[in-house]
């Protein structure tokens, strides 16, 4: 389904905004640069899986499928403020 496809995307941009974080404040503190430390905005234009993400894991038969990691991954790096998932219109 569109939304499975869309919780496994923004995991995945979860991930690499970790890692891209993290070099960029590795690269800022050995320069003597303050580093930023407000939430990096994902962008999400669907908005079951913007309510799905900060709501945590919802089982029902559409999402019964889609393994909680994807889930929970996304909802602590949010609720640590690292993160920030917007919904967006996709038009």
């Amino acid at each position: 389904s569109s939304n499975h496809a869309e919780i496994i995307a923004l995991h995945e941009a979860s991930r690499e905004c970790v890692w891209l974080r993290s070099i960029s404040q590795h690269i800022q503190s050995s320069s003597g640069i303050r580093t930023c430390t407000e939430p990096t905005i994902l962008y999400e234009d669907n908005a079951a899986c913007v309510t799905q993400t900060k709501e945590g894991y919802i089982k029902s038969d559409r999402t019964k499928h889609i393994p909680p990691k994807f889930f929970s991954y996304t909802q602590e790096l949010e609720k640590n403020k690292v993160i920030e998932v917007k919904y967006i219109r996709s038009s």
